[in-house]
Formats: C-alpha cells, structure tokens, sequence
C-alpha cells in the first residue's frame, strides 16, 4: 500500500532537483540563471517538504518514512558532491574518448575556438589549443568560466596570446593528462 500518497510527488521532484546539482556542476560551472533556478527550486521545496511535514507527521511513522526522508537526504548530498571535482572527472571519464580523439585530431578549428559545439557529453563552449594542451570551456556564468584541460606533456607554463587568459586559471588534476580548470574574471 502507499504509504505517502500525493507527497510522492514532492519526493520525486527532489529527487529530480537532486539529479539537476549533479549534472549541472558536472559542466564545471552553471550559469547564472541556472544557480537561480536550482536555488529557487530548492527554496519552494524545502518550503513544500518542511509545511508537508506538519500537515502529515504520520508519515514519519509510516513504511514511506525513509523514501520521505530521502528527499532531504539526497538534497544535502548532492550540494556536497557537487562542492567536489567528482561530477566533472565521472563526465569527464565517460566522454574522454571523443574528448582526447578531438584534441589530439587535426581539427580545422582556430587555437581560440568559440562557437559551440558538443564534444562527448559536454557542451564545449570555447576550444583553447597551445601545441598539444587543449583547453575545453565546458561551463561560463557572467564573469567566470571553467573547463576541462587535456594537457599530455605536463601543463603550459606560457600561452600563446590567444589563450592568455588561461594564465589567470587555477588547475585542479583530475587524472591523467586531465585537469579541471577555473577562470575567475
């Protein structure tokens, strides 16, 4: 029998909600409107879970009590995931054949590469080429952007004036000849 009724949908939405935060910060960066949205999101249903809690305690009593507490549960796990290099090295993981067959091909692209294109499971942004370092903008928001770097001999110590903005990016190893990068502005 179900034991939560109606409040399955509050449940599924948070679990949804959760799936967002990881997929969004497996992109490297969300966008603006993104965080607005994943903010707001989390707002209205901490707001719904919380009054659902007191208008039914019994469902703390119920069988469904551990899908119910799954919600919040899932919810603070994801902000923590999200906080770590985890999301970007497993999407980096699952895309590193196209990503490495794209760097290490004879792509017509200029070293400074900025319409979009999808690259494995990333949407990459700008393409960055230094000799055989490629840098892939996977994530942007106002100011900031962040990538993935494929950087086979070692990380590039000066970049052509193209990509001299990768001077100001903290580089963080993922594994490999893979590193995550960010751009502050």
């Amino acid at each position: 029998m179900d034991r939560l009724g109606g409040l399955w949908f509050v449940v599924g939405a948070s679990w949804l909600w959760t799936a967002s935060v990881i997929a969004s910060a497996s992109d490297g960066m969300a966008d603006m409107i993104e965080q607005l949205g994943l903010v707001f999101a989390a707002s209205l249903l901490g707001l719904v879970w919380v009054a659902e809690s007191g208008i039914y305690p019994a469902v703390f009593r119920s069988h469904g009590r551990f899908a119910w507490l799954s919600a919040p549960s899932l919810c603070g796990l994801a902000v923590l995931i999200s906080a770590t290099n985890l999301p970007i090295a497993a999407r980096m993981w699952l895309s590193e054949g196209s990503l490495r067959a794209y760097a290490e091909g004879s792509d017509p692209d200029p070293p400074n590469y900025v319409n979009e294109k999808s690259v494995g499971l990333f949407r990459v942004k700008r393409v960055w080429r230094d000799g055989t370092a490629v840098a892939f903008v996977t994530g942007s928001n106002v100011f900031d952007q962040a990538g993935v770097l494929y950087a086979p001999d070692g990380l590039p110590t000066a970049p052509p004036e193209e990509s001299e903005v990768l001077l100001r990016a903290t580089f963080t190893h993922l594994y490999g000849p893979w590193y995550r990068f960010d751009i502050p502005d």
